[in-house]
C-alpha cells in the first residue's frame, strides 16, 4: 500500500469537504481524489460514496479511516520516541465557549515551554469521539455523566447565563414575558443547544440556528434573540455593554467544572502537568 495516498485519504476526511480538504492540505482537488481512487483500485474496494453534492466514506472507509487514525498516531510516537526531540507538538480540543481564555491562558507563555500547540474548536460531542480516536491529544470540556473511556483533571468552574442586546428586553424576565421575545438556537451536538432543550420550564421560540459561538454572538448583538453562554466567553462583552446578562424567572443553572480529558492510552504525565499547571495559573474572575 501507498502510504502517501492513506495520508491524504486520512487527512482529507477530518474536513467537511474535499474542497475545504484540499485548501487546507495545499494540494488540488483532482490530485487529493487521484490518491483516494488510487488505494480503491489498489485493493478492488470502494471507500466513498456520493450523497447527494457530498461524499461520505463507505462503511469500509470508516474502518481505514479508524485504523489510519491509530497508525499516524503512532508514527508519530515513534518519530518521537527515535528523535527524542525537545519540542512537543499537542493539539488541544475545545468549544469556542471558553476557546479565548484558554488560549490566553496557555498562550501566552509559549515562549517559555518546549510545547507548541495548536487548537481545534469543535462542539463537545465531535470533540470526545475525536479525543477517543486519538485525533487529538487533550481536550478542554466541561464534566460528562460517563467519563470511564478517558482520564481527567479538574481545572475550574464556569456557569451559564442569558444574554441580549441591552435594548433587546427587559433585565428581567417572568415566564409569561418569555413568550414576547426569541431565542438564538445552536446546532445540533452543541451542549448550549441541549441544555436549552432540556429544561422543562422554558418553552422557547427560536428566531435563528447558528453554527458555532462567534455566529450566536453576533447574531445577540444584532437583536436576533436571547443566547445562552458561558459567562467567561461573553464577560468583556458584557462590561463594554455590547451585551447585558438577562435573568428569566426561576432558571438557572449549576455551576460547570472544566476538566482536561485525555484518553486512556499512555501520554506524557510531565506534559498533562504542565498544561494544568499554566491553566491553573489564571484563574476566571467572576466579578
Amino acid at each position: 500500500m501507498n502510504l502517501h495516498s492513506l495520508r491524504f485519504f486520512y487527512e482529507a476526511f477530518q474536513y467537511n469537504s474535499l474542497t475545504e480538504a484540499s485548501k487546507h492540505l495545499h494540494i488540488s482537488q483532482p490530485a487529493l481524489t487521484k490518491h483516494i481512487k488510487n488505494i480503491e483500485k489498489e485493493f478492488h474496494v470502494t471507500l466513498v460514496k456520493k450523497s447527494g453534492r457530498q461524499i461520505e466514506l463507505t462503511d469500509l472507509g470508516k474502518q481505514l479511516f479508524d485504523e489510519a487514525a491509530i497508525l499516524f498516531s503512532q508514527e508519530k510516537q515513534i518519530e518521537s520516541l527515535l528523535t527524542k526531540q525537545k519540542n512537543t507538538y499537542l493539539t488541544i480540543g475545545t468549544t469556542q465557549l471558553n476557546s479565548e481564555y484558554l488560549m490566553k491562558s496557555l498562550l501566552l507563555e509559549s515562549e517559555k515551554t518546549t510545547i507548541n500547540l495548536s487548537f481545534m474548536i469543535e462542539n463537545t460531542q465531535t470533540l470526545f469521539e475525536k479525543l477517543e480516536k486519538n485525533l487529538i491529544d487533550f481536550a478542554i470540556l466541561p464534566e460528562i455523566s460517563n467519563p470511564l473511556k478517558f482520564k481527567r483533571d479538574y481545572l475550574f468552574t464556569d456557569y451559564l447565563i442569558f444574554v441580549a442586546h441591552p435594548d433587546y428586553c427587559l433585565d428581567t424576565l417572568s415566564k409569561k414575558e418569555i413568550a414576547n421575545y426569541q431565542f438564538i438556537k445552536r446546532e445540533s451536538g452543541s451542549f448550549l443547544q441541549t441544555t436549552l432543550e432540556q429544561n422543562k420550564d422554558l418553552s422557547p421560540i427560536f428566531s435563528v440556528e447558528v453554527t458555532g459561538q462567534s455566529n450566536a454572538l453576533i447574531a445577540s448583538q444584532l437583536k436576533q434573540g436571547i443566547y445562552l453562554t458561558s459567562y467567561t466567553a461573553v464577560k468583556d462583552l458584557i462590561f463594554s455593554e455590547k451585551l447585558k446578562e438577562v435573568q428569566i424567572e426561576n432558571i438557572s443553572f449549576e455551576p460547570r467544572d472544566f476538566y482536561l480529558y485525555t484518553s486512556k492510552t499512555p501520554n506524557s504525565q510531565s506534559i498533562k502537568n504542565e498544561l494544568i499547571s499554566k491553566l491553573k495559573k489564571k484563574p476566571i474572575n467572576y466579578d
